[in-house]
């Protein structure tokens, strides 16, 4: 814990849609670190890198326990930072051999798609956000969580056997399919009453939290 190091922590960050019009990123984190003893600021970090890095970790840690191991197909949806990590690290942790993405921006999903070429992968900008989720054994949606529109994908579009990612809590979902998903885990749930302490779009019930199925408290699914 940073506190027994003597530190403490803060992230601040602000999410201004409107950004992306003015040619800057619309989502702009920093962490502060202080002295415990003292109070005094020792370091303000640019906290971009380590938010996507984060993540993309905890989907990862997800997929290893959720995911097929032979999955070979990703979709992704966005094309921002999050996208980025989270195609670096399942790229490394799954045989994929294919990945399609779905992205307002279709200059920055043609990068994502040539850096997927570049290492042996088929590579798809779809027109179409469905084509970026039906057919796929991964799908990742990390889209900034206050565009436009929201709720414009379909659990329903989704394998049977998927495992899906949703990066910006939900929100590019559409709430009322998420039902139909078989296994839904938070990466956070309050114990007492089964709720992400997280403004997530979509309410319950879990079937677990991520920590119980990584200490054994909840058996994977079959």
């Amino acid at each position: 814990l940073l506190t027994e190091q003597g530190v403490a922590a803060v992230k601040w960050y602000g999410i201004v849609p409107g950004n992306r019009e003015r040619g800057l990123p619309d989502f702009n984190p920093l962490l502060m670190l202080n002295d415990v003893e003292t109070g005094l600021t020792l370091a303000i970090i640019e906290g971009d890198w380590i938010t996507a890095v984060r993540t993309a970790a905890i989907s990862a840690t997800a997929a290893g326990l959720l995911a097929r191991p032979e999955s070979a197909s990703l979709g992704l949806i966005g094309s921002g930072r999050q996208a980025w990590a989270h195609f670096e690290v399942l790229r490394n942790q799954y045989p994929l051999r294919h990945l399609s993405i779905f992205s307002r921006n279709a200059a920055t999903a043609g990068e994502i798609a040539k850096e997927a070429e570049r290492h042996g992968l088929s590579a798809k900008v779809c027109t179409e956000a469905r084509q970026a989720v039906a057919g796929h054994d991964i799908v990742v949606s990390a889209v900034p969580r206050r565009s436009k529109p929201i709720g414009f994908l379909d659990a329903g579009w989704l394998e049977p056997h998927a495992f899906a990612a949703m990066a910006e809590l939900g929100y590019a979902w559409s709430a009322d399919t998420l039902r139909s998903i078989d296994f839904l885990v938070s990466d956070e749930l309050d114990e007492k009453t089964g709720m992400s302490p997280e403004h997530l779009n979509f309410t319950g019930p879990f079937e677990t939290s991520l920590a119980s199925l990584l200490v054994g408290r909840r058996p994977l699914p079959t």
